[in-house]
Parts: C-alpha cells; structure tokens; sequence
C-alpha cells in the first residue's frame, strides 16, 4: 500500500508541473502578442533592411514626392521654378537606380519638354531675363545629355558651347581666370558654377585635354586654400589644403572669399577658412585629369580626412547641407572607393552613413528639407533632388543586398 501511495504522489506532482509548465508558455507567447516586453517563441524580429534596400525605399519615396510637387508646365521649385531646378529634378531621376526613362515617367516627361522649351537661339537654355544662364544651362545639359535620347543633341552641342563661352579670361592678373560664374565673363568667378560647368563640358564630351580645362586648373589653384599649389597670398594664413568659394577680394563684405569666413594670420595677413566646397574642388581637379597623387588631390583629399562628417556642411554647420551632400557623394563616387578613413584611422563606408543619415532626416511625405534655409534649402522640391541625386551616387557603394 505505502509503494502505491508514493506512485500515485510522484504521478501527481509530475501532473501538477506539466500544468503549470504549459500556462508558463501559454502565458509567455500571450504576452508576446500584446507587446508586454517578454518575446514569446515566435516573436522572431525582423532583421533590419541593407543599406542597398533602405536606399531604394528612400529612393522611392522621394521620386513619388516630387511627381506630386511638379507644376503644372512640368518644373520644379516652390519658390521660383526654373531651368536649373527642373534639371536638377530630372537629372535625380535619371541617374536613381529605379530604371526611371522619359518612356515611363510621364514627370520626367514633361521635366525634359520644360527644360527643351526653353532653349535659345544663344545657345543658353534659361528662362529670358531670368539670369543665371551658366548655371541653369550647365544643369539642363547634365540632365538632357542623360537622357541618352539623340533627339536632344543640337541643343546640348549648342549649350556647350554656350557655357564654354562665359569662361572668365581676364589675363594673368585676374584671379577669377579660367573660373566661371552664374552668367558672363563679367564680375567674379566662384567654385559652385565653375564645378557645374566643368561637370557639364565633360558629361557631354569635351575632352579633359581641352583648353578650357587647361585655364580652369588655374582657377582652381586659386580657390585652393594650399601655398603649395595657390600663389595668392592668403592661401598661406589658413593653408589646409581644403577650398574656399572665390579668389577674388573685392566686395569682400557683400560677398566673402569663403562662405565660412575669415581669419586673421601673424602680422594681421587675412586668410579665409576653408569648408565644405572642397569636394567641388576635388571633383573638378578630378574632371580636368589630376591623378590620385597629384600634390592637388592629395592637399583636397587630407581636408577631406581631417573634417570627415556626414553630419553637417563641415564650416558651416546646417547652411548647404543638402547641396554639401550631393557634391560629397559624386565626388566620392568618382574617387571609386567605399571606404574613407579618416585623420585618426577610422574606416567609414561612406554610402552606408550617408544612407543612414537621409533615412533619418527623410520626411513622412518622401521630401527632404533643410531648416536651415539659405541657397534655397526650404524649397522642398530643390533640396528633395539633392537627396535623390546624393543616393543615386552612393548605391553602387552601399553594402548589403537590393531585396527589402
């Protein structure tokens, strides 16, 4: 009798367990469902996107921003629609890796037709009396020379040589040499539409031996913050080897040598800080056929080093921040590298951190804004480009797997 009682006892308890062992789990995989903090057995998550799918997601989104944005006459830009930001738009599109063609994207469409439209018998594709006829012309032959459709060649061979036209030649005296601005030979040169403009000659088949780009190096030794590669004597205050916006000193209180400021060097010499330009510097040494370890690229380059930042227009915090990025990623697409490694021997996959960051700053409607509104940075549409623009350069270098 007191064998079987013990059986039936060890019986019980063993009961008892199982019970309370299977409420346990029933318990547990309840409270996975109603996000108590506790995962159950099936509350596997996700695993995060790539940067490669997390750029095409972002990609998406912003395409779909701008075919809701587009005016009616197909540009672009809230503020002042024109040539310049309308290509802008559809460059973006052309070059995202989302397949996009005029064929089957009716805004692309209608972007290009804006851009054609208005053509002139000059050469310069420009809205009439609008200015800015270098910059805007540059921007629409980047863009129609995409397209890759023949229709558009007459146009672009004339803006070529429209743009080609406006390079300043004021002689050995003139700092501004070789450099272009937003319209004619007259008044100051500066970094921005001379990168465009070189960019653009390029893009659409001038050769890097032309002369243009021959007088164009000299303007960039000029812009280039280096006593070792720049003669004027301010490059000597700062000398870090990063740029500044323009040569020239005159009106310097309007319009300052470098958007970043001024500093004061021994003996009260005047220097200018250098900022984040210096990627179009790069860039356009690169375009005009400087080699890697040409002392102009090495100088630009250990800028580029010593103020790494996905974070900020480094010298200028927020102000061009969207235009810093797309100029930072072509740049890096062309130097053809996915890592950078920075002054204290960090390696950045810069793709990868530029991704995060726009993932980040996107908004829910698919745009991008700066809150930080000068050069036109609250224009949603302009700075949404940018953005484009920025990813399209930078998913070649991206890490990770395409599927999302």
């Amino acid at each position: 009798m007191k064998s079987r009682t013990w059986i039936i006892l060890i019986i019980g308890v063993v009961a008892i367990g199982i019970v309370a062992v299977t409420a346990r789990r029933a318990k547990n995989t309840d409270d996975s469902k109603v996000g108590s903090g506790t995962p159950g057995p099936s509350a596997v998550p996700d695993a995060p996107a790539s940067p490669k799918a997390a750029m095409l997601k972002s990609l998406r989104k912003g395409v779909q921003y701008l075919e809701a944005s587009q005016n009616e006459d197909g540009s672009w830009g809230q503020f002042q629609a024109g040539v310049g930001i309308t290509a802008l738009g559809a460059h973006a599109m052309l070059i995202s890796p989302l397949g996009l063609t005029e064929e089957n994207t009716p805004a692309l469409k209608k972007a290009i037709a804006f851009i054609v439209a208005h053509a002139q018998e000059n050469g310069e594709i420009n809205i009439v009396d609008q200015g800015l006829g270098n910059y805007n012309t540059s921007l629409a032959i980047i863009a129609l020379n995409n397209t890759g459709n023949k229709a558009y060649d007459d146009v672009i061979k004339k803006g070529q040589k429209y743009v080609m036209s406006v390079q300043h030649d004021g002689g050995p005296d003139d700092a501004s040499t070789g450099g272009y601005g937003y319209n004619t030979k007259r008044g100051r040169a500066d970094i921005s539409n001379t990168q465009w403009a070189i960019e653009a000659l390029r893009e659409t088949g001038l050769s890097e031996g032309d002369e243009q780009f021959k007088k164009a190096l000299t303007f960039l030794h000029h812009v280039h913050n280096s006593s070792e590669v720049n003669s004027l004597p301010w490059a000597a205050v700062v000398n870090d080897g990063g740029a500044v916006y323009t040569p020239d000193p005159d009106d310097i209180d309007e319009d300052p040598v470098s958007k970043a400021g001024k500093v004061e060097g021994r003996g009260g010499q005047q220097g200018w800080k250098s900022y984040g330009m210096t990627y179009a510097m790069l860039k356009s040494y690169l375009y005009v056929g400087m080699e890697k370890d040409s002392p102009e690229v090495k100088l630009a380059w250990g800028w580029i080093q010593n103020n790494w930042t996905v974070d900020e227009n480094p010298g200028l915090g927020e102000e061009g921040y969207f235009y810093y990025l797309t100029t930072f990623s072509k740049t890096l697409a062309m130097v053809n590298d996915p890592v950078v490694v920075d002054k204290d021997g960090r390696e950045h996959r810069w793709a990868d951190e530029l991704a995060a960051r726009l993932a980040k700053l996107q908004k829910e409607d698919g745009s991008w804004k700066n809150e930080a509104s000068r050069w036109y940075e609250a224009d949603t549409t302009l700075v949404t480009a940018y953005a484009i623009r920025s990813l399209s350069y930078a998913y070649p270098f991206a890490s990770g797997k395409t599927s999302e």
